[in-house]
């Protein structure tokens, strides 16, 4: 009986200090957690103190990288049952939990904001010494050496940015004491992990939606993002995609900005359903190891797609069928939103055989001869008509020129009046942007009724200044290929459709005017003010805008400013005084905090004393 007895307290010793050893081995922690907020919202952190060590009297706490837009005024500890401030950028602070008890029982606290040393955003220290804590829990004044300590909360300005900021412990700033104070710090330092800060408009529940980044064109490719909303974090899921077989082959998924780490898998099945017609497949996309914080529409992932060699006038339409959500542990989440064929957001058409061309033929012209279709040349200037068949009525386009060969380039180049002779496009409005090897050219219609109804036929033509030395002898020419890139026609409802585009070749000849006439207008100093349209848009993840000052200005005081679509400033791209000539300005997606921004709508706006201009861009990732 001794025996087993002492086998007995044995194994519960070998027990206890298998349990103790893990313990004592187990580091300290403090960690960061961010509450999401919506812009003119509230933005919590959440400091958790998870101690391991003996002996241990308090903490000291400290990160960068909160924004200087949410800590602008601070109002101090909040008293319990006193109403939390509401001005803009107003932060306070609450002991909560057991922290409580040990700032009741502290020599020291201290909770305060600094500026970095840059001044690009501010430091958040938070220091509790010279408790006991080893002995409250033992007394049982506390229930356990680790939870939640201290609440810090921010009145989110409603012109916030969206975005995520990244906050970063300090190295050297995240200690644990010992108590007494004078014994010093543990010489192991602390994990301290600290989640980022999200500012963004917090949906009310869980969804995917469709989204198409290109028109479909017969024999090529296209690509359709899935973008997901969600008001709780997503961990993993699930969803699947209905498309017809003959039309569209899918060849891959990709992880899009919002993939949190995840990683994308897909099978491919018959449709099975009683309204599915022959041929017709179910993709179904799985996705697992993500962390998706809360936030609004982003990219989860991307799906490609083969488009078949099909005849005009062909249909094509990709429809989400059904969504499954988890969180990280596996647990299916709840307000779902399933998508409908009635949706716009789960269901995607695609229109084929409708045809966008540059109306110039190669081969000598007889000045007064020109004819339809055929680019003209007069007064130094080459026209091209730009001609559009559409089987449906359009509301807006979008395309490049590219000049080829590279020998040739700076021949020709936009005419202060680029667009002339308007006839199917009554009523729209226009942009250009000439980068000098190509132009961009974006047209949408002023309202409902100015659509271009289905039809054959010129839209306007394109104007050129010709700058060319010496003027080529009658009979001679020279050829410069235009090509059509990154064309987008979008119809009355919105949707993109398939357009084939078809390139020419201008031949410019012995009708070119002689010496100081036609000046390219690259040669000279601008005429008028411009703002173009940027380039490349939509963009991502960076994009180009030109701008000019004309000659008879002088030197202007400008600013060119970036704005969400609620009108709050993003990011100041340039400002200051300009004397005449053309410019270009670099914008990477970030705000004036150096964080990206989430995709959507933006405006540019160039504004002096002299001219403003206004242009929207968008943003997809």
């Amino acid at each position: 009986m001794k025996i087993l007895k002492i086998l007995f307290l044995g194994i519960v010793l070998v027990v206890f200090n298998l349990t103790y050893l893990a313990a004592a081995n187990l580091p300290d922690t403090l960690l960061v957690k961010a509450s999401g907020a919506e812009p003119g919202g509230v933005l919590t952190l959440t400091i958790d103190m998870r101690i391991h060590s003996t002996g241990t009297g308090g903490f000291l706490n400290l990160f960068g990288g909160i924004p200087n837009g949410i800590a602008q005024t601070a109002h101090g500890e909040l008293a319990s049952g006193t109403t939390a401030p509401t001005d803009a950028g107003g932060w306070w602070y609450q002991w909560t939990a057991f922290g409580t008890t040990l700032k009741t029982l502290a020599t020291t606290t201290l909770i305060r904001m600094d500026d970095a040393e840059d001044g690009s955003n501010k430091l958040l220290t938070s220091t509790l010494l010279g408790v006991n804590i080893d002995f409250l829990a033992t007394a049982g004044l506390i229930s356990s050496k680790s939870g939640e300590v201290l609440k810090v909360s921010f009145n989110v300005p409603a012109d916030m940015p969206e975005g995520t900021y990244t906050l970063t412990p300090d190295p050297v700033g995240n200690l644990i004491f010992k108590y007494p104070v004078d014994q010093g710090t543990f010489t192991d330092l602390p994990v301290v992990i600290v989640d980022p800060i999200v500012v963004a408009v917090i949906p009310d529940n869980n969804q995917l939606a469709l989204v198409a980044t290109q028109g479909a064109a017969s024999g090529k490719s296209v690509n359709v993002a899935v973008k997901i909303a969600n008001r709780d974090t997503v961990g993993s899921g699930s969803f699947t995609v209905d498309y017809p077989g003959g039309t569209l082959t899918l060849k891959g998924v990709t992880a899009g900005a919002r993939a949190g780490g995840a990683t994308f898998g897909y099978t491919i099945a018959d449709v099975t359903t009683a309204l599915a017609a022959a041929g017709d497949k179910r993709a179904t996309v799985t996705f697992t190891g993500g962390t998706i914080p809360t936030g609004g529409s982003g990219e989860l992932c991307s799906l490609s797609y083969d488009v078949a060699s099909v005849g005009a006038g062909s249909t094509a339409s990709i429809m989400l069928a059904s969504v499954a959500l988890n969180d990280q542990t596996g647990t299916g989440l709840s307000d779902i939103v399933q998508p409908s064929a009635s949706t716009e957001e789960t269901a995607l058409s695609f229109f084929f055989g409708d045809t966008l061309s540059l109306g110039v033929m190669q081969g000598m012209r007889t000045l007064g001869q020109e004819t339809a279709g055929i680019a003209k040349i007069m007064n130094g200037k080459l026209y091209v008509p730009v001609i559009l068949k559409n089987a449906s009525p359009v509301a807006s386009l979008r395309f490049y020129v590219q000049e080829d060969p590279v020998d040739k380039i700076g021949i020709l180049s936009l005419d202060a009046n680029p667009v002339a002779n308007i006839s199917r496009a009554t009523g729209w409005w226009f942009t250009t942007a000439d980068s000098g090897s190509y132009v961009q050219v974006i047209g949408l219609a002023n309202t409902t009724t100015d659509v271009i109804a289905a039809g054959n036929g010129a839209l306007f033509e394109l104007v050129y200044d010709i700058d060319i030395t010496p003027v080529p002898a009658e009979g001679e020419g020279v050829d410069i290929d235009l090509m059509l890139k990154g064309v987008e026609v979008i119809d009355d409802q919105g949707t993109s459709l398939g357009v084939e585009k078809i390139d020419g070749v201008a031949t410019i000849d012995h009708r070119v005017p002689t010496a100081g006439e036609g000046i390219s207008q690259g040669a000279s100093l601008p005429k008028a003010f411009a703002l173009s349209q940027n380039h490349p848009n939509p963009f991502n993840p960076s994009t180009t805008i030109n701008y000019q000052i004309p000659d008879e200005t002088g030197n202007v005081a400008f600013t060119l400013n970036v704005y969400d679509i609620r009108g709050r400033l993003v990011k100041t791209l340039d400002r200051g005084m300009k004397s005449p000539g053309y410019y270009s300005s670099f914008w990477d997606g970030t705000d004036n905090n150096g964080s990206q921004v989430s995709s959507g709508v933006y405006f540019y706006r160039f504004t002096s004393s002299a001219y403003n201009a206004t242009r929207k861009m968008i943003l997809l990732k």
